[in-house]
């Protein structure tokens, strides 16, 4: 990845996920090296992968193909986590629609994407699970950006993993 910024925080996202207590810590710990690769894409391209690994004919915001779950199976190298796809348009759609600065949603689809590559699902699984992905991706976006507004996402129709995050006041 050639943007500091992101790559920064990226970092950040990780050190979060890394402070909860899962099964998956171990993994993110800081004395293994993780390789990841994000990239953006328009809704073109991301409908032509969404459509071959998905069998879904529509661009997606975010995509994951792990690669840290297939270590543990000892098929890939570890210390290789995986893949990110986000389409930019989609992910600036988003941002308008949930009244949130891009940068936000960009953390947001990261995340997202992040449990996804950790071995999280929220389609394919019983909901107490799905609600099980949704409250780590709630905690770790609240410890990256406290003052998320609530109502921006509230007062949007719910759409599955969208966090609502509560703005803290400043004493």
């Amino acid at each position: 990845m050639k943007s500091p910024r992101i790559k920064k925080l990226l970092k950040k996202i990780l050190s979060v996920l890394e402070s909860l207590e899962h099964p998956w810590s171990p993994l993110l710990s800081h004395h293994q090296e993780i390789e990841l690769s994000v990239s953006l894409c328009d809704d073109r391209q991301m409908r032509a992968l969404n459509r071959t690994f998905r069998a879904k004919n529509k661009p997606t915001d975010v995509l994951s193909f792990p690669l840290l779950i297939e270590a543990r199976k000892k098929t890939v190298q570890p210390g290789l986590m995986g893949d990110l796809v986000i389409s930019l348009p989609t992910m600036i759609r988003q941002a308008r629609m949930y009244r949130q600065p891009p940068n936000r949603e960009f953390l947001r689809l990261a995340v997202h994407g992040l449990l996804h590559l950790l071995g999280h699902d929220h389609e394919k699984v019983p909901s107490s699970v799905a609600r099980r992905m949704r409250s780590i991706e709630k905690k770790v976006l609240e410890e990256l950006y406290p003052e998320l507004d609530r109502e921006a996402y509230a007062s949007v129709k719910k759409r599955a993993g969208a966090p609502r995050l509560a703005r803290r006041s400043r004493s």
